[in-house]
């Protein structure tokens, strides 16, 4: 499946200009990241408003200090294995009661792992890096391992009851998606909304790309909804990534007649 046919098939990608005064406003949201607060307002204009939000592959809290700010009555809970990344999320947890950090990486099956150490540190992957993604990102250089610690979905979640919260997984974890999705099926069927990154071509090892990602949802119950980003190599116009929505098919109606009352177009 070529990602072109894929955006065609959803919504309009969302592009949004902040204008200066926003831009200032903004920068108060710490750690300031453009990129995670324009995805957390489009999610805000999708109509979602969830009231817990898994944030697998956390960095230093990028995206959530963004859904902290977007969903000010959301719970936060930030996975991560980066041992630096870590230290930043606490600081950000002390500040934000409503953020929870876990200081593990998500994975098939609990236990441990090497972490590749990324010069780009939110490029560390529990993979390695392929040719195309030297190709397309040059600069971003594995300089050390580290061993961390890996759960599962399931072991965090396994006596924890949402129903009475809308669910946003986010996964950003680096080409191991798949393996944080197999360890969490009994946690999905309580998940309504997936945002995750998608690969056009392989850029860590032994990943799953785009079109062996959506029968893997599929699989799951969750079908793709909204192409939110496409992210292209350094210098290039060829996409290498990209940020998708997936809705639980009981929700995606939902979403859908939501959406149209938003009066959203291909206009906007």
């Amino acid at each position: 499946m070529k990602i072109s046919t894929l955006a065609q098939s959803l919504f309009p990608i969302y592009r949004e200009d902040f204008s200066r005064s926003a831009l200032i406003a903004l920068r108060a949201v710490r750690p300031y990241s453009r990129t995670s607060l324009r995805l957390c307002g489009q999610l805000f204009d999708l109509g979602l408003r969830p009231g817990h939000v898994i944030d697998a592959g956390a960095n230093i809290g990028q995206f959530a200090a963004s859904a902290l700010y977007t969903f000010p009555s959301a719970r936060v809970d930030s996975f991560e294995p980066l041992p630096d990344a870590i230290s930043s999320l606490k600081q950000l947890a002390h500040r934000q009661p409503r953020l929870h950090v876990y200081p593990v990486a998500l994975g098939a099956s609990s236990g441990t792992a090497t972490l590749h150490v990324n010069a780009h540190s939110h490029s560390s992957s529990l993979r390695s890096l392929t040719s195309q993604h030297l190709r397309a990102f040059p600069h971003a250089l594995e300089h050390g391992t580290v061993e961390c610690r890996i759960g599962t979905l399931d072991d965090v979640y396994y006596d924890r009851d949402f129903s009475s919260d809308s669910v946003l997984l986010k996964l950003d974890v680096q080409g191991a998606e798949s393996d944080v999705l197999k360890g969490g099926q009994r946690t999905l069927r309580q998940v309504s909304h997936i945002m995750c990154e998608a690969a056009v071509v392989e850029l860590y090892e032994g990943e799953l790309t785009l079109p062996h990602l959506v029968e893997l949802m599929d699989t799951l119950g969750f079908e793709p909804t909204a192409v939110l980003d496409i992210l292209h190599g350094e210098g290039s116009r060829a996409p290498v990534q990209a940020d998708l929505l997936f809705t639980r098919r009981d929700t995606a109606s939902w979403l859908s007649s939501e959406n149209d009352e938003l009066g959203t177009t291909a206009d906007e």
